[in-house]
């Protein structure tokens, strides 16, 4: 489940993650507001953010291979 939560400098209405563990109440939050926030854009910005976190881990690979050879 994705849901918003609470950041001191973003916008709620912008701010988004993952719930890693049952939260009733968060839950109930989602599904009874799920219309008012853009899940399409939480999971886009989301796999952007796995996307640059993995290719700048295959870069710190590539130069500890290079440091190595």
């Amino acid at each position: 489940l994705i849901g918003t939560y609470q950041h001191p400098k973003i916008d709620r209405n912008e701010a988004f993650c993952l719930i890693g563990e049952y939260d009733a109440s968060r839950a109930r939050y989602i599904l009874t507001q799920m219309n008012r926030y853009d899940f399409r854009q939480c999971l886009f910005q989301l796999k952007v953010g796995i996307g640059i976190n993995s290719i700048q881990f295959i870069i710190a690979i590539i130069e500890g291979l290079t440091l190595l050879f």
